[in-house]
């Protein structure tokens, strides 16, 4: 209420007057009711006017000092009511521009009461930001006659900033315009600094939810949704507000463990979840990682709790990613040798509970590495993807098939009960890949070799298995390949003289444990000595001589054979030119050459500069490429030897008969020399096909236009069958086993001329 002035009571007291007045004019209707008579209504009126003047003379002097003595105490209630409740009060006569102001009202804006004077410019003191919004408000309430209600900041004469709630209306004049505004203030700093630091920890609040290294939500203990984070939403698939809501009722399939977890938080205690496989609602299945802490009251009992999970899935299919690359061949997806031991060992185990057998095939395909260097890696590549297709679609889903090398498999059979189910097993697996292979236009045919160990005879651990089914492999590949063989103990003790045998080769060269002996070769017509073929002998220290047939194979898969073919072929050179140096007529010196010399390209560079070195005629110089292998290398290896021939040396086809030749490639072939393989000449004459082929061989040298020269001569029978079929050269222990360069030397010295 508004305090009183003195005033302000005279005002009052004013009002009383009229009030009293009239009441008595009105009463006029109330005697002219009552009175039966014109005396009677004479004496009343008389009566109302002595009232009349009473109430104008003593009445009214005795009213205004009831009225003051009330006024005065309302006003000390006001007073107090206004200390008490800490309200100002306000009044702005909006034609004087005069403000009144109550004592609690000039509190609130830090002015003393002595030096008001009646002029307050209020919107200096409102606080700059607040002004625009201050004097709009007050306009709506003056022009509108809109309720005047505002919060705003007030500039103490201190300086000090204070927050105040105003309320008012407008009050008008009988002219309808605004005459004065009255109001009340309070005085609500307290609040607004509780309400800012509330809303600065409740932005601090989200801000710390939304940056969150994990989607949060909080809830009270009927699992009630009290906050959530955006990540949270976005995690779960959540479009919709779930403030409010029960976490059971926004996933109604929460697991009986995941609620088990939730009661623990509840009763207090910090519970971690590493992974847990969570379905969203839209069927999305997710990896999380989660944690339940329970939040405490301001009371310290615990409000309920709140709940950290993080999404996974992506560490989680990396992991699986890591640990499948891990395990698996990157090209074909086939387990590697790491998961396949993994997998025979538990193998194992179960053949033991269940008493039988199990079978490990090693299997090594056939020249794979002619399909590398003459069709490319890439189409290398699309061979074994193929290859582990197929072995795959011939075995059973119990077996397992790992690639744990280049062109190497092995495969792992459960439940064998005899080594004859092995061998059918093995002869269908290689049934399977001897079908051609298609690639667009072109097929390729392939096989390859096959060693077997079973368990438990041939070992009772994997690694004992792998490396005797390897051993197995190895016997497979040297009895011709494509085939298969078992394990014996033999083939392991073989196995390790052929890792120990490897590692000397490879110090063969630089120790001169390597020599050239020499086999002389004869001209049928009138048997003399025109030529030789230079073959490569290894002297070990220990074993004495090994034989080729054991070590140029091996020489061939390591990779020797390009430094050991080099060495041959310098060294025959350098041989040569000393005897064309002694006067000793060597009309020709064959050197062989191992296919991989030509695979690796740049032959014809090498020779090029060994002649150069050794200053030995190309003319005199005769190389030797197998049959099996030009065929293979059809045209690419036509490019190498033309390469060879422009140089002056001439090219010769070893082996030949054994590899099934095409015409129409050997027609344009540059070689001028072809060699009937040793196993045509060997039954001569009395084998009548092996009398036909080499007929046939000599009759197709001859319409080409090419020399024949027969190896592997023994008898003077074959020899006088050869001459009289026309073949013109030939060479064999019938003349001279292979022998070193002195003897070389006197036997062609020997016969003069």
């Amino acid at each position: 209420m508004i305090a009183l002035t003195k005033n302000a009571a005279l005002r009052v007291a004013l009002i009383y007057f009229i009030f009293s007045l009239l009441w008595i004019l009105l009463s006029d209707r109330l005697l002219e009711a009552i009175s039966t008579s014109a005396e009677t209504l004479s004496a009343l009126q008389t009566i109302k006017g002595g009232l009349f003047v009473a109430v104008t003379s003593a009445g009214l002097y005795g009213l205004l000092r009831i009225s003051y003595r009330q006024l005065a105490e309302s006003e000390e209630r006001h007073r107090m009511a206004q200390r008490l409740s800490g309200i100002g009060l306000w009044e702005w006569n909006i034609a004087t521009n005069k403000v009144y102001r109550s004592d609690e009202m000039l509190a609130i804006w830090g002015d003393k009461p002595d030096e008001f004077n009646g002029i307050f410019n209020v919107e200096a003191r409102v606080h700059p930001d607040d002004r625009i919004r201050w004097r709009e408000n007050v306009r709506a309430c003056v022009e509108n006659g809109k309720e005047y209600n505002i919060e705003f900041r007030v500039v103490r004469p201190d300086g000090e900033v204070r927050w105040i709630a105003a309320l008012g209306n407008i009050e008008h004049g009988k002219n309808g315009k605004a005459h004065r505004m009255m109001g009340v203030a309070l005085d609500i700093t307290a609040r607004k600094q509780a309400e800012i630091a509330l809303r600065e920890s409740e932005e601090r609040l989200q801000i710390f939810i939304e940056h969150a290294p994990a989607a949060l939500a909080m809830f009270d203990r009927q699992m009630r949704y009290l906050a959530v984070s955006r990540r949270w939403m976005n995690d779960y698939g959540l479009k919709d507000s779930v403030i409010g809501q029960s976490h059971y009722a926004v996933f109604p399939e929460v697991p009986d463990d995941w609620k088990a977890v939730y009661q623990r938080g509840m009763a207090g205690e910090v519970v971690q979840v590493d992974q847990d496989r969570f379905e969203r609602p839209d069927g999305t299945v997710q990896w999380l990682h989660w944690v339940v802490r329970p939040w405490h009251t301001d009371d310290g009992a615990i409000g309920g709790i709140v709940l950290f999970t993080e999404d996974i899935s992506g560490v989680k299919h990396s992991q699986e990613q890591l640990h499948h690359l891990a395990h698996h061949d990157t090209l074909t997806d086939l387990p590697n040798r790491l998961l396949f031991n993994e997998r025979l060992e538990q193998a194992i185990k179960r053949t033991e509970r269940h008493a039988t057998h199990l079978a490990i095939f090693f299997l090594d395909l056939d020249h794979f590495k002619h399909i590398n260097d003459s069709l490319g890696h890439p189409v290398g590549d699309w061979l074994l993807k193929s290859i582990a297709k197929r072995l795959l679609s011939s075995l059973r889903k119990e077996d397992t098939v790992a690639r744990v090398g280049g062109d190497e498999f092995i495969l792992l059979l459960e439940d064998v009960r005899e080594p004859e189910k092995a061998a059918v097993a093995a002869q269908k697996l290689m049934g399977s890949l001897t079908e051609p292979f298609h690639l667009e236009e072109r097929q390729i045919a392939i096989s390859t070799s096959v060693g077997i160990a079973l368990y438990p005879q041939d070992g009772t651990d994997p690694t004992t298995l792998l490396r005797n089914a390897d051993a197995a492999m190895y016997r497979a590949k040297e009895e011709g390949r494509n085939t298969y063989r078992f394990y014996t103990e033999e083939l392991t003790r073989n196995a390790f003289e052929r890792v120990s045998l490897e590692n000397d080769l490879r110090q063969a060269i630089a120790k001169g444990e390597l020599l050239l002996l020499y086999q002389p070769q004869v001209d049928l017509r009138n048997n003399r000595f025109i030529g030789v073929e230079a073959l490569v002998r290894w002297q070990h220290p220990k074993l004495g001589m090994v034989s080729p047939i054991k070590f140029i194979p091996m020489a061939e898969e390591c990779g020797l054979i390009h430094p050991i073919g080099d060495w041959v072929l310098l060294t025959a050179c350098l041989q040569g030119k000393t005897w064309l140096e002694q006067g000793i007529e060597i009309r020709q010196i064959a050197v062989n050459l191992a296919g991989t010399q030509i695979q690796r390209g740049g032959l014809a560079d090498t020779l090029e500069t060994v002649l150069a070195k050794t200053g030995f005629p190309a003319a005199r110089l005769e190389l030797e490429v197998t049959e099996g292998f030009i065929m293979r290398q059809a045209e690419s290896g036509i490019c190498e030897l033309e390469s060879i021939r422009r140089l002056g040396a001439a090219l010769a086809i070893d082996d030949f008969g054994t590899g099934y030749s095409s015409l129409s490639y050997l027609k344009r072939l540059p070689i001028q020399k072809i060699k009937i393989d040793q196993s045509f000449v060997r039954d001569l004459p009395g084998d009548p096909n092996d009398a036909a082929i080499a007929n046939a061989v000599i009759a197709l040298g001859k319409s080409l236009n090419l020399s024949v020269i027969a190896e592997g001569v023994e008898t003077q029978e074959q020899a006088d069958f050869l001459k009289k079929a026309g073949c013109q050269e030939a060479q064999g222990y019938l003349y001279s086993k292979p022998i070193d360069a002195e003897k070389i030397e006197a036997l062609f010295s020997a016969q003069g001329g």
